[in-house]
């Protein structure tokens, strides 16, 4: 890297191209939050390049970026003929020719040969708990392929220091080659829609006044199981009250669980949404009562400091990343205790003075996670693997 001039980085963004199609999941929420931040703040001195493998079953026609590289050949053969010829990956001197450094946020480390590697690795769920994932039969087979590929990383970023000593175990990462960077929230969270939007979103999607609101994708790591057998631990008058809104598009092992909610729906006591776009999704957590994330594991919780911005209160797990995440701005309980996640529930709907203290220290606990400072934390790691530190 020469002196004076800005830093170029290639960044994975294959979890952000139009070509793969359906929603944008957190990962992806992380790259493009990440990639803005560098090009909308010069001061940084980064030009970021985003960079993408294709996908089988997806034509990558043209990159969605005026600057974006693909590599020629999808991720899993290249990692392959790159382990039995130990040369790097097929096409990396096209995509890499003039960068400093590349960037994995998605668990694809590429060997780029004399390029240093810096990789994401949001949570150790695909290697820990293979069954959690949607891989089915050969997700055991993908966990052994990312382990693999997290050995071509010089340097480790970790969202949570809850996430440390799963990385440094599944992953087989040395300790004193991870270091800890925080996500944060888009400023479209902390926007408050004027009355018109609200009635507009409120009319089109026949909410309720009053509901507890459950997001993310039906699957088992969420435990969404849990919060509609807590909502059902609630007073008939309770639960008609405040019905169940479950919002995410049905994973994987989600058909009991839809069974399950369809029945409490024929009784106006819960309904399901399927995938909501983003900007009607954050008008429905501002109309919500309660926000519940009891969810097994996470590497940061995103979904929790979302909520904050949009000052609705939160009932969240007391385990993995999630307490750190939401401090002293959520009531905390364990996440297959039934009773103690219907008595939250219950606390914030009948207690206006708990669930406005919560909205206030949600909101200002979500204003000190920003994108920018994100990016600020990430480029002193850049720094750090560029210098020799790491």
């Amino acid at each position: 890297m020469t002196a004076g001039r800005s830093l170029r980085i290639g960044l994975s963004a294959t979890k952000i191209e139009s070509a793969l199609g359906g929603p944008i999941d957190g990962i992806g929420t992380y790259t493009r939050a990440l990639l803005a931040a560098f090009r909308s703040t010069p001061a940084l001195g980064v030009q970021a390049v985003p960079i993408s493998f294709p996908r089988p079953g997806y034509r990558n026609v043209k990159s969605d970026f005026a600057d974006g590289r693909f590599f020629p050949f999808s991720f899993v053969p290249s990692l392959a003929a790159s382990r039995i010829s130990g040369r790097p990956f097929f096409g990396s001197t096209r995509v890499s020719h003039d960068l400093d450094l590349f960037h994995s946020t998605d668990y694809r480390v590429p060997d780029l040969g004399r390029i240093p590697m810096v990789a994401t690795l949001c949570d150790a769920i695909p290697v820990k708990y293979p069954q959690w994932t949607s891989g089915g039969p050969l997700a055991i087979v993908r966990a052994r392929v990312l382990r693999a590929a997290a050995r071509n990383a010089h340097h480790v970023i970790a969202i949570s220091h809850a996430a440390v000593a799963d990385l440094v175990e599944y992953f087989l990462v040395a300790p004193e080659r991870v270091s800890v960077v925080p996500l944060g929230v888009e400023a479209t969270w902390f926007d408050v829609p004027d009355e018109a939007r609200l009635r507009d979103v409120q009319i089109r999607y026949a909410l309720p006044p009053r509901f507890v609101l459950s997001v993310g994708t039906l699957q088992p790591r969420k435990n969404v199981e849990s919060i509609l057998a807590a909502h059902r631990a609630l007073p008939a008058t309770l639960r008609r009250d405040a019905p169940l809104l479950v919002v995410g598009k049905a994973g994987w092992q989600a058909k009991n669980l839809l069974t399950e909610l369809h029945k409490d729906s024929r009784q106006a006591f819960a309904r399901w949404l399927d995938y909501v776009p983003g900007a009607d999704l954050r008008v429905i957590y501002r109309l919500a009562s309660a926000f519940v994330f009891p969810s097994l594991y996470e590497g940061f919780g995103l979904p929790v400091l979302e909520a904050f911005a949009a000052q609705v209160p939160v009932v969240a797990a007391n385990t993995t990343s999630l307490p750190e995440v939401a401090g002293d701005a959520a009531l905390l309980v364990p996440p297959k205790d039934i009773d103690a996640i219907a008595q939250a529930m219950s606390r914030l709907l009948t207690d206006d003075g708990l669930a406005s203290d919560l909205r206030a220290r949600g909101l200002e606990r979500a204003r000190t996670f920003t994108w920018g400072r994100c990016a600020e934390l990430t480029l002193e790691v850049y720094r750090r693997v560029l210098d020799g530190r790491s």
